[in-house]
């Protein structure tokens, strides 16, 4: 799908006209047809919204692009265009997953299968939450084992300062 429509550029210039292209998951940008790209953005690690009769939201996360179409019908094309690229961006993007996790032999499942998919990634969130706690637990033990010898320097601190004061006094008491 290709076409015109107004993306907002700045609170100085407001909407401006452009030329997008979607091929793939991919929405190229340009200032008019046949010009230097201006900007693209992979509609697979997108968030979709549709704000008013016109407007269409992509955010990356990063950056927030906001489009207006000059109807209602235009705008309802464009956007199931946006879900249906960024469906298929998210296909290919588990399709690398998956080839790079058999590739690894770390994961013998097929990652279309959502029951398998949340299965794979519970266990690996357990992982690291018992590594996590492992961490805690060691180190709550290393924090008693500093106060003990904290504890333990202190006293010796003080009772070599009262042996210090005390011979002090006895030789004052003898010199008196």
């Amino acid at each position: 799908m290709e076409g015109y429509l107004k993306k907002w550029t700045n609170v100085i210039y407001g909407w401006k006209k452009r030329y997008f292209m979607l091929n793939g998951s991919i929405l190229h940008y340009y200032k008019k047809k046949g010009d230097k790209l201006k900007g693209k953005i992979h509609l697979a690690i997108t968030i979709l919204n549709i704000r008013g009769t016109h407007e269409i939201i992509i955010d990356t996360g990063v950056k927030k692009l906001e489009l207006k179409s000059e109807n209602m019908d235009d705008r309802n094309k464009w956007f199931n265009a946006f879900r249906v690229a960024k469906h298929e961006g998210l296909t290919k993007e588990k399709e690398v997953i998956r080839n790079d996790e058999l590739n690894s032999n770390d994961a013998s499942f097929n990652l279309n299968d959502n029951y398998n998919f949340r299965l794979y990634f519970s266990k690996k969130f357990d992982d690291l939450k018992k590594n996590i706690d492992t961490l805690t637990q060691t180190n709550n033990k290393l924090d008693n084992l500093i106060k003990l010898k904290s504890n333990s320097i202190k006293k010796d601190q003080i009772n070599q300062i009262y042996i210090e004061n005390k011979v002090k006094f006895y030789i004052y008491l003898l010199l008196v």
